[in-house]
């Protein structure tokens, strides 16, 4: 099972310090060209918000840390890997990184209730990567392995998948009706675009309180309690609202559970601690409508090697005829693609469809791209624009479906060329 190491103590903080402070300009730049420190063990996306995470379980220590001092601490540190089940070996044989699911460190740093403090890489299968790093303790990893296994939203989590597959339903149900699966493919949830909305709407509110804007997720009375604006009408117009429980882990991070529809309006809301006045508000994506509309007047920056690197980082989300040829031929194709979507744009305003992308919490265009020149089939994936005073600069490449649930966060899109009916079609789900 778990083993926890215990070799804390406040002189060990002293004196890395020591070591640490002598040594700080060195560490800013090898910490990030040379995989020192956290980056030794997986992706860090957000430095600042794991250096909260970990300095919260530090309260009551009298003792806070800066970035470079936990990257000084932990760079001399082995990872302990795990696999799903959180045990560190498998019939008496210690699990080796190829199968391990976790890695933990730790840290030699103790809680103020004496509690070791480590920090939790997760393996991201899709990219075959660890990411990271949650701080928690032994006790909140067993936690967060128990809730890796449960069906679950972001940071919203289901008791079982019945109880997950029903309030998708109960929501699908109650809003106007709109297309909730892609045409001709299979999924293991029942309604995946409604599954991504909610919880990258969700997250999008999340972002925004942080910022300090009132309404995005209201708290009951007695903080137990969430409620937030799914900005999807019902069929009788009305806000569909979310209600969930509030849970915290050890490193104070919330996450919630047991969501429903908040149906039973004032009255109902008050049983739960809600004031009268509350009213969560939807998700604001844009405050100029200019922003969601593609500006025909400006240029888009397509040099051939900013081409070249999106064709060489996507090759796979490119057509099979496509993955084997020369990467300058392709980028002519593209080219040539680009130029008739801006002709195709001048005509109809909503060609290039504007979309939310979670990852640069911002607004984005996408470009339907037909390398053929043939509009007799479905796009073969859309280029995403960033505006970056006044160019827009090509940035990614996203397939159709992917394209679709980051743009159905604003509206849901009305171009042909983006509709889940026909994104994937016989032939694709062959």
């Amino acid at each position: 099972m778990i083993a926890e190491a215990d070799d804390s103590s406040e002189a060990h903080i002293k004196k890395k310090r020591i070591t640490i402070k002598k040594k700080k300009k060195t560490m800013k730049t090898t910490s990030t060209q040379n995989g020192y420190g956290l980056k030794k063990f997986g992706y860090i996306s957000n430095f600042s918000a794991q250096l909260s995470q970990l300095n919260h379980l530090l309260q009551g220590t009298e003792t806070s840390l800066k970035a470079y001092e936990v990257d000084g601490i932990v760079d001399a540190l082995v990872a302990t890997n795990l696999n799903s089940y959180g045990c560190n070996n498998f019939h008496g044989a210690p699990i080796d990184e190829e199968h391990a699911a976790y890695k933990v460190i730790n840290t030699g740093i103790k809680t103020a209730s004496g509690e070791d403090i480590v920090g939790l890489f997760i393996r991201n299968k899709k990219r075959n990567s660890f990411e990271g790093v949650t701080w928690t303790t032994w006790r909140g990893i067993r936690m967060e392995i128990t809730l890796a296994g449960k069906p679950h939203m972001g940071d919203i989590y289901f008791a079982s998948k019945d109880a997950f597959d029903s309030f998708l339903e109960s929501v699908a149900t109650s809003a106007v009706p709109e297309p909730w699966n892609f045409s001709g493919k299979p999924c293991n949830c029942k309604y995946p675009i409604l599954k991504s909305y909610l919880e990258n709407i969700f997250g999008k509110l999340r972002k925004e309180a942080a910022e300090g804007k009132e309404n995005k997720v209201v708290y009951s009375a007695d903080g137990q309690h969430i409620l937030f604006n799914t900005n999807l009408p019902d069929t009788f117009g009305n806000d569909i609202l979310i209600l969930a429980e509030v849970r915290k882990k050890s490193n104070g991070e919330e996450y919630y559970e047991n969501p429903s529809m908040s149906k039973s309006g004032i009255f109902g809301r008050r049983q739960y601690g809600f004031r009268d006045e509350a009213k969560p508000e939807p998700a604001t994506f844009f405050e100029d409508v200019n922003e969601v509309i593609f500006q025909s007047g400006w240029q888009i920056d397509a040099n051939f090697d900013h081409l070249f690197h999106i064709i060489q980082d996507n090759r796979s989300r490119f057509p099979k005829e496509y993955q084997e040829k020369n990467p300058a031929e392709v980028a002519g194709d593209l080219e040539k693609a680009i130029e008739l979507a801006k002709r195709m744009a001048k005509r109809n305003f909503k060609y290039i469809a504007p979309m939310y992308r979670p990852q640069k919490n911002g607004i984005q265009l996408l470009m339907p791209i037909y390398l053929s020149g043939s509009y007799k089939q479905a796009p073969d994936f859309a280029l995403v624009l960033t505006p970056e005073d006044g160019i827009y600069l090509p940035e990614t490449i996203l397939p159709i479906e992917g394209a679709y649930q980051n743009a159905r966060l604003i509206a849901m899109p009305d171009e042909a060329w983006l509709k889940p009916e026909t994104i994937f079609n016989e032939k694709d789900a062959a």
